[in-house]
């Protein structure tokens, strides 16, 4: 497997919540099946990015 870019997990460090340790062992793991994708040509919902954060970080 594809080792993480060092320059997202120092970008995410900048989030009070991030738990790297507990990120880096979910990646490294294979076991998860879920992706998020965005989309440029839709309109951002803020809410929606909110609970994004609040599922990925909490």
């Amino acid at each position: 497997m594809n080792s993480l870019p060092p320059e997202l997990i120092q970008s995410l460090r900048n989030i009070e919540s991030f738990n790297e340790e507990t990120f880096k062992a979910v990646h490294e793991s294979g076991a998860q099946i879920t992706s998020v994708r965005l989309s440029l040509n839709k309109k951002a919902d803020n809410r929606a990015i909110g609970n994004l954060q609040s599922a990925m970080f909490n």
